[in-house]
C-alpha cells in the first residue's frame, strides 16, 4: 500500500531520413554481385518514374505551373460568365420560366 510505482522509461530512438543517401545505397545495391541486367533495368525505370512524378524541384518550373493553372481557371470562369450572360440576355430564360408556370 505504501509502495510507490516506479517511473516508466521512454526509450525513443530517433530515425533520420536522408533521401540522397538512400538513393545512393539503392544504386550501389544494384551493382553488387547477384543482380541481373533485367533487375537493373527495372530499378532504373522505377527510379525514373519516381523522379518524374515527384514535385518539381525548380522554383521557376513550379511558378510556371501555377501560372498556367491560374490562367486556365480565369479562362474557364470567363467562358462561363459569357455563356451565363448570353443565356440571361436571351428570351430563352423567360420561355423556360413560363413553361414551368412561374
Amino acid at each position: 500500500m505504501l509502495k510507490r510505482p516506479k517511473h516508466r522509461k521512454f526509450d525513443y530512438v530517433p530515425r533520420f531520413y536522408d533521401p540522397q543517401k538512400e538513393e545512393l545505397e539503392e544504386r550501389l545495391a544494384l551493382y553488387k554481385e547477384g543482380t541481373s541486367d533485367e533487375d537493373r533495368a527495372k530499378a532504373r525505370i522505377k527510379s525514373g518514374f519516381r523522379n518524374r512524378l515527384g514535385a518539381p524541384s525548380d522554383k521557376r518550373q513550379l511558378r510556371a505551373q501555377s501560372m498556367r493553372a491560374n490562367f486556365r481557371l480565369v479562362m474557364i470562369i470567363g467562358i462561363l460568365a459569357m455563356l451565363s450572360y448570353m443565356f440571361m440576355k436571351s428570351d430563352m430564360l423567360l420561355r423556360m420560366l413560363e413553361s414551368l408556370g412561374m
